[in-house]
Parts: C-alpha cells; sequence; structure tokens
C-alpha cells in the first residue's frame, strides 16, 4: 500500500468522484419547448363546465390546433400530431385521462395545472421543461447519491439515520435537484427488474425526504396514514405518493393493510407500471423511517434481487423471528400479519421463512413445523419511533 501511494496517479486515471456537485453534463432543452412556450402564451386557459363539472385551468384540442397551425405555419395533421407529441411528453394531458390527443372538442390542460401539481413536493413552482433523461440513468443517479448519503449519515447496520446531517448535505441538495427530472420521465421503458429496483429505492428516499420536510408521522394511526398517502411525488406525469409505490406498484395493486380499497382504479394509467407479480421480498427492503422497519438500503437493477434475499436474511436472523420450543410458540414481526396475503397461509408462511434463517433457528422452526403439534404464531410488537 505505501509502495502504490507514492507513485503519481496517472493522467488519464478517473477523476475522484465528488458526491457533493452536480454532475457537468449538458442540459438538453426538450425540443416541443418552444412550442410549449408559445401556447401558454396564446391558448385562452380557463375554466370551463364540462360533462356538469367545473374544470379549472383547461383549454380544448381544437383551440390548440388552431393556435398551432396560425404560429407555426403548418397543417391540421401536422398540428395534431405536435399535439400527441406534448401529451406523450407529458406538457399536457386531457382532463379526464380518456385519450392521449384528440383534434375537436376535448379539453386539457398544462401538467403545471394539474390539482395534484401543488402537493407534489419534487415540483418547484415551474415544471421541469429539460429533455426528460432516460428512467434507467435517474434510477442510476438515484441509487448512487443515495448510497453516498447512507455511507456518511447512516449507522453500519442502516438502522439509524442522522436526518439533520442529511438534510445540510450538499448529497441531498443534489437529490433534491434530481427529484425534478422524474416529473416527465418514462418508467415504462424500464424491464421487471429495473422498474422494481427504481420504485423500492425511490419509496426509501422519498421517506426521508418527508421526514426531513414535514416531520415523522409517529406511532398515531392517522399521522401515518396521512404521511404514506400525503407525501407525494409526481412522476411520469401522475401522482405517486408511498401507499401507491407500495400497495400500487410493488404489490400489484394490493389493498394497503387495513384498507377496503384499492390504490389504483381498473382506469388508472399507473396500473399499467405495476409489477406483474408479488414478491414477497420486497419488505425487507423498504424502509417506512421507524425503529423496527428493515434497514433503509439502496438496490441496484441487476443484483436487486439477490440484495432483496440478503436483506430478508439479515433481518429475520437478527430481531425478526424467535422461536420459543418449549412454548411451541413463534414471534414473528408484524409485517408478517399486515402483509399476510403476501406469505401465504401459517404454514407457508413458516416454511417460507426456514429459506432465510441461519442454522439454529432454521433447525428449530423445522422441528415446530414437522413434529405434528400445535405451532403458536404471535407478533412482536411495533417500534414506530424514529430510526435515528
Amino acid at each position: 500500500m505505501m509502495e502504490l501511494l507514492c507513485r503519481k496517479c496517472p493522467d488519464d486515471a478517473p477523476a475522484v468522484p465528488v458526491y457533493g456537485f452536480d454532475d457537468l453534463e449538458e442540459e438538453k432543452v426538450d425540443e416541443m419547448v418552444t412550442v410549449v412556450r408559445v401556447l401558454r402564451q396564446r391558448l385562452p386557459i380557463q375554466d370551463r363546465l364540462v360533462k356538469m363539472k367545473i374544470v379549472k385551468n383547461c383549454f380544448s384540442a381544437s383551440e390548440m390546433v388552431e393556435v398551432l397551425i396560425h404560429q407555426f405555419d403548418c397543417g391540421r395533421k401536422k398540428a395534431v400530431e405536435m399535439g400527441k407529441q406534448l401529451a406523450r411528453r407529458h406538457f399536457i394531458h386531457h382532463v379526464f385521462g380518456e385519450n392521449e390527443f384528440e383534434d375537436g372538442n376535448h379539453f386539457y390542460r398544462f401538467l403545471e395545472h394539474e390539482p395534484f401539481i401543488p402537493l407534489c413536493y419534487n415540483f418547484r413552482g415551474s415544471t421541469n421543461d429539460r429533455e426528460p433523461k432516460s428512467a434507467t440513468l435517474i434510477s442510476q443517479k438515484l441509487g448512487k447519491i443515495m448510497s453516498a448519503i447512507l455511507e456518511s449519515y447512516a449507522s453500519e447496520d442502516g438502522c439509524c439515520l442522522d436526518y439533520l446531517g442529511i438534510s445540510n448535505s450538499e448529497e441531498f441538495r443534489r437529490y433534491v435537484n434530481l427529484t425534478q427530472e422524474l416529473q416527465r420521465v418514462d418508467i415504462s421503458t424500464l424491464t421487471a427488474s429495473e422498474r422494481l429496483a427504481f420504485f423500492l429505492n425511490l419509496h426509501n428516499a422519498m421517506v426521508i425526504h418527508g421526514v426531513i420536510s414535514v416531520g415523522h408521522p409517529g406511532s398515531a394511526i392517522i399521522d401515518r396514514r396521512s404521511f404514506n398517502s400525503d407525501f407525494l411525488y409526481v412522476i411520469g406525469g401522475s401522482p405517486y405518493s408511498l401507499t401507491a409505490i407500495v400497495n400500487g406498484v410493488l404489490r400489484n395493486n394490493r389493498r394497503a393493510p387495513y384498507s377496503f380499497t384499492k390504490p389504483f382504479g381498473s382506469d388508472d394509467k399507473r396500473l399499467e407500471l405495476a409489477l406483474p407479480q408479488v414478491n414477497p421480498l420486497i419488505h425487507f427492503g423498504i424502509c417506512n423511517g421507524s425503529k423496527s422497519s428493515p434497514p433503509v438500503r439502496f438496490f441496484t437493477s441487476q443484483g436487486v434481487e439477490p440484495e432483496l434475499k440478503f436483506a430478508a436474511r439479515e433481518f429475520l436472523q437478527r430481531d425478526g423471528i424467535q422461536v420459543d420450543l418449549a412454548k411451541r410458540t413463534v414471534r414473528l414481526t408484524r409485517i408478517f400479519k399486515w402483509f399476510s396475503a403476501d406469505f401465504g397461509q401459517e404454514k407457508e408462511m413458516l416454511k417460507w421463512i426456514i429459506g432465510y434463517l441461519d442454522a439454529t433457528k432454521a433447525g428449530l422452526l423445522s422441528h415446530l413445523s414437522s413434529d405434528g403439534g400445535t405451532v403458536h404464531i404471535a407478533y412482536q410488537n411495533y417500534d414506530w419511533s424514529i430510526n435515528c
């Protein structure tokens, strides 16, 4: 090591990564921004009565087509195609989500005029007009920035975070800037494994952002539900809460614990991004900012499956399960109770757990499960206090 340290660094060696500063890359303005700026100035944006409802800040397709024809000296067909491009890039949306863009008496609004936009914490007064980066690139940047934050502001086991330190860090400033790139990103281009890593990482990052911005929800059920449903990002033109990410996307649109409705309705466009099947391992990769939660982690799209398996083993071997052979009782983390639909019936659940235990605990649990006697399952108390 001393010999290596004494050598001069080669001129062609890569630069040392500096996590606290923005990437020196050229920001490209979306080629449709010129069109959007003209439309923002020329269109009669106003509240209208549409289908017996007052719809705010909208305009009709025919009005937009006429402005495009006049301002850009093009034919109607070309103007309609420009409208479709604007819709695909999430500059405009149909007020009821009925179509992408059609000429005629259909009504649309700009993304910045959507009712949910002021509630989104990755919106800063105006939408991001830069050319959207690929979802893969944004996902990689997100993972790198948040991993750098963990390296500097998390305990060695990832169970405790220094939220004050994070809030004042350059890495967190970079993360907040990066979240604006999510506004018009196209997530549909991601594979299933890439989508899994993307939403796991985004959820855990949003929890950290939420605790810093609005405070930790504590143990009150009402406050936790409010935190999970009201802390929003606009992603690909649609609003996503923590509940929408976990139960809508990661759990294939299953009901949240103690909820009577699914996160996404049958006509919700976000339903297209839901993972095709539920992987119960996700529950050991999701951190909710509490002490009984699994440690905060960030995953790679290439290794998300083995990384989740490692997370499950580590959590269960540490304190996720306790086996009392004398009382024939297995005490489990309440994660298994809340999301029992993802793990199966009790026998199936215990069999699944065995695969993630060390030899000692696995042997005890196998003995209890196979000797024909009754196995009592109890659930540990959950500590909802902040993980700091």
